[in-house]
């Protein structure tokens, strides 16, 4: 064990964000004495109200709080030793190893302090070859640090950056009073600098705002552009940063709201001015549905399939006699009676089934029916017998119940249907283990279904009249993709202006969520390449058996 703590290469500080809760702060450097450590909370440095352990440790300690530090605040823990020579070694005197290691410690610990604050000081890069001085020049209230006219160091500021803010508001403003629109000319703009430059602040002009013999250098420094200056900025800066882009934001967030009155407000289609919305109160805004489901109760149309679809053309057999034909035509009119049945008490699974079905090949069905269950005449005992069950299986040989159990058979006829998601290429319905005697068994159907697949959609509006012939349409709608959808590849959006004769796509752009569910996208349709006309539609369109379901869609048309 060594005599002496070591000094690691650990820099003394450490800083944490507190929660609140933590009260025992770590550190992992080491200290000669507890006294060694400074605490501060945020900019403060604390005098008590904690404890210092691990004092004399190489590997650090523990600083405990006696009340947790609020969440929140920075919590800062830093070493600070004395800078001063601890021992003095005598002429021919007997140093000892502790003394000395001890010593050199010290040393180290006060040469990490020093290193860490001077890590944290302002200063050149390693590369540089500038030789400037770096001395700061005497405090002066308002002013700001700058390099001189040489470059080769720093003074103050002649202004204050406050007052010119204020400054350069008053000349754009002096600059737009002048300027007027955006189809100025540039003379216009020369004249809205020279006003501006009459009005502000001196402090302005100085800072070389707006006090030039060169107008285009003050419009540049006013940022105050000609029209075609403006023109060229919007376009280097590209889609979202024009008035029309900022228009079209305004324009979404108004279908938004418009939807979302017309969604608690319980309204049908809602005619506008060249527009149109409608959040689905009911279908008369639809002119057809094409394969899609109107849900009345959530204001929807979707593309949902089914939850069960009956799998026909399965193969029937009848192992305990009867006619197999007469249980799979899904006409509960005709039955299968089973021969006498006799004592099955303890006979397998396999050797009760009184109906099967062979669906050709493994399925994943989620629904077995068994319909028209009875105990037929004959026998002593044909009044109740305990069991008749469903069952399912890959290979016909190893059975698995469906459901939750058997079922009692009376003389009346009754339907037992077990649900669930089942690998199974055969279904069956069994007789339960009872002793029939000359009783009989019927069933009148014998059912197997899996879920159907999602179909693909087209859904298309009604004819709302244009005032005149548009060129274009925009488009938001309130889309919910109950599976994983890729916008313009899974989902389409399409406008016509001809009636439906002739459809044109938009982009669908995700602008965000209505709600947890629900998406708010949007789309812009080009329509000047269609023959005339002024009877809008909108299309909605599906593919690859997604499903998804639409919750309004809002069209204005220009």
């Amino acid at each position: 064990m060594a005599e002496h703590i070591q000094i690691n290469d650990v820099a003394p500080r450490i800083a944490y964000v507190a929660d609140g809760v933590q009260a025992a702060f770590a550190y992992p450097f080491a200290l000669f004495r507890a006294s060694d450590m400074e605490v501060w909370l945020d900019d403060a440095v604390q005098g008590g109200g904690f404890t210092v352990s691990g004092a004399g440790i190489s590997s650090g300690g523990t600083v405990l709080f006696a009340v947790p530090p609020s969440a929140g605040v920075r919590v800062t823990l830093r070493r600070r030793v004395p800078l001063v020579r601890t021992t003095d070694f005598q002429s021919d005197g007997l140093i000892r190893a502790k003394t000395l290691n001890d010593e050199m410690d010290y040393q180290v610990a006060s040469l990490q302090q020093v290193a860490e604050e001077a890590g944290r000081a302002v200063k050149r890069s390693p590369t540089s070859a500038s030789l400037a001085d770096l001395t700061l020049p005497e405090p002066e209230a308002g002013r700001v640090l700058k390099w001189n006219p040489g470059g080769d160091g720093l003074v103050n500021s002649g202004f204050d950056p406050d007052q010119l803010a204020s400054a350069r508001t008053e000349v754009l403003a002096a600059a737009a009073a002048v300027a007027g629109a955006h189809g100025e000319t540039l003379a216009a703009r020369d004249q809205a600098v020279a006003a501006a430059a009459s009005v502000a602040d001196p402090l302005a002009r100085s800072a070389n705002l707006a006090d030039l013999a060169d107008a285009a250098v003050a419009r540049t420094n006013l940022a105050v552009y000609s029209a075609a200056e403006t023109d060229a900025a919007i376009a280097a800066a590209g889609p979202g940063s024009s008035v029309l882009d900022r228009l079209a934001f305004l324009e979404a967030n108004l279908a938004v709201n418009t939807l979302r009155d017309q969604i608690d407000s319980g309204w049908s289609v809602l005619k506008m001015v060249d527009g149109i919305a409608d959040e689905f109160e009911d279908t008369t805004g639809i002119a057809s549905l094409g394969g899609a489901t109107y849900d009345a109760a959530g204001d929807y149309v979707h593309n949902a399939g089914s939850a069960y679809a009956r799998i026909a053309n399965a193969t029937p057999y009848a192992p305990l006699g009867g006619t197999a034909e007469n249980f799979n035509d899904n006409n509960p009119a005709t039955e299968c009676v089973s021969a006498a049945l006799g004592n099955l008490v303890g006979t397998a699974t396999s050797a009760r089934i009184l109906a099967k079905l062979d669906l050709g090949s493994v399925r994943t069905v989620t629904k077995i029916e068994a319909i028209g269950i009875y105990a037929a005449a004959g026998g002593s005992q044909n009044t109740n017998y305990t069991g008749a069950g469903l069952f399912y299986s890959t290979d016909g040989t190893i059975w698995t119940q469906a459901g939750s159990g058997e079922t009692d058979i009376t003389a009346t006829a009754q339907t037992i249907t077990a649900t669930g998601s089942w690998s199974a290429r055969y279904v069956a319905v069994t007789a339960g283990e009872d002793n029939w005697g000359g009783g009989q068994q019927a069933v009148k159907d014998l059912n197997a279904y899996e879920a159907s697949a999602t179909a693909n959609v087209t859904v298309v509006s009604a004819a709302f009249t244009a005032q005149t012939q548009p060129d274009e349409a925009r488009l938001v709608l309130l889309h919910q993709p109950v599976a994983a959808v890729a916008l313009n590849t899974d989902v389409a959006i399409e406008a016509s202006r001809d009636n439906g004769t002739t459809w044109s796509a938009g982009t669908l752009v995700n602008e965000g969520a209505f709600d947890a569910t629900t998406n708010i996208l949007s789309a812009v349709v080009d329509l000047s390449g269609q023959p005339a006309g002024t009877a809008m539609k909108w299309r909605y369109r599906t593919f690859n058996t997604k499903e998804q379901r639409l919750h309004g869609v809002w069209m204005q048309w220009r």
